[in-house]
């Protein structure tokens, strides 16, 4: 229940992806969100 609470609030993605990316050696540049329910997720090494 709280993944989906997570994901209606703004920014609540931004924070899995930065975590995601922490994790994989990676700094998260920035979330670009599209019309459709995908975003753009930009990043680079650490």
């Amino acid at each position: 229940m709280v993944d989906i609470i997570m994901r209606t609030l703004p920014g609540a993605h931004e924070l899995e992806y930065r975590v995601l990316l922490d994790k994989a050696g990676f700094r998260l540049t920035r979330v670009v969100p599209t019309e459709s329910t995908g975003s753009v997720v930009e990043a680079f090494p650490a």
